[in-house]
């Protein structure tokens, strides 16, 4: 999907974000998506392949809502916490669709992000690989 198709699908115009490392990528701040605030959505869209990632930025107090959201409609998440170095620690949820790769993040002093891109495995390879990995490996016999 092209920028025009994305703003026209979401009724929004991005701006570019200025940067000489970043020409691909595009935002729009404090819009409104299904009744939800969103401080910022960004879009990396390429050239060729249409869009590419979408990444929202969105309040805190709004994080559970859009998690249940999204545990109802893909099941559980895979969840983690992270440290990181100098910083506060991050709670990660992801959800593979079969199609996308659904990210969650969230810390102390930044706001709730969602990021959605493409999936490096398609469906039907993912689906051989799964069948790899269960007629390869022996299970222990109990």
């Amino acid at each position: 999907m092209d920028l025009q198709k994305v703003e026209s699908h979401l009724g929004i115009s991005f701006s570019p974000i200025k940067e000489e490392t970043t020409q691909n990528l595009f935002e729009v701040k404090d819009i409104q998506i299904s009744g939800l605030p969103v401080e910022v959505l960004r879009v990396r869209i390429e050239n060729e392949d249409g869009l590419k990632q979408l990444a929202y930025e969105i309040d805190n107090e709004n994080m559970t809502e859009v998690l249940a959201g999204l545990r109802y409609r893909f099941g559980p998440p895979v969840g983690t916490s992270v440290d990181v170095e100098g910083g506060s620690p991050q709670q990660q949820w992801i959800w593979h669709t079969g199609e996308d790769v659904i990210v969650a993040v969230t810390s102390e002093h930044r706001p709730f992000v969602l990021s959605y891109r493409p999936s490096l495995l398609d469906h039907f390879s993912l689906r051989g690989f799964l069948k790899i990995l269960i007629t390869q490996i022996p299970l222990p016999l109990i």
